[in-house]
């Protein structure tokens, strides 16, 4: 990919303000000087759907956390190549302990793979209506889609009704 490469849409208007913790480079080894904290591969499904197997197969395919969130609709994918162990799941389970609050006590709300490990640690998962298939299958309450104001409903339906 070229430098200049930056794709349309929420992922270009990621890439274009946050300049300070991110890197856009052509060639991804020469750039590695020191371990990262996060490696992404973002861009077209069809571009980024060879890329998966060869991370798993790797010898480092063990020894990281990989999740690819498809948004479909809009051609964009992200795979993110991350610590093993690192999710949005390991990092809630961390507040819920820090902050004595038992899993039961917490709702979260998610809409794509990358939040399968925090829905699956919270006591009450809530699914986006625009959620990925796959996340709607588990049987998880779903609210209205993003563009519907589908988190504050939950909020307001499961935390505020009480």
């Amino acid at each position: 990919m070229e430098e200049s490469a930056v794709p349309e849409g929420p992922l270009g208007w990621y890439l274009k303000n946050s300049p300070r913790c991110l890197l856009q480079v052509p060639d991804l080894p020469a750039a590695i000087s020191t371990d990262p904290d996060q490696v992404m591969f973002g861009g077209p499904p069809s571009r980024i759907a060879p890329v998966e197997p060869l991370l798993r197969a790797s010898s480092a395919g063990a020894s990281v956390h990989l999740t690819w969130t498809k948004y479909l609709d809009r051609n964009t994918s992200i795979l993110d190549v991350m610590n093993k162990g690192c999710s949005k799941g390991s990092a809630l389970k961390l507040w819920a302990e820090r902050c004595g609050i038992h899993r039961e006590e917490i709702m979260a709300i998610g809409d794509n793979f990358n939040d399968l490990e925090m829905l699956e640690f919270s006591g009450h998962p809530v699914v986006m209506a625009n959620s990925s298939p796959g996340l709607r299958r588990n049987g998880w309450i779903m609210t209205l889609s993003n563009d519907q104001d589908g988190v504050a409903r939950a909020i307001e339906a499961h935390v505020l009704s009480d």
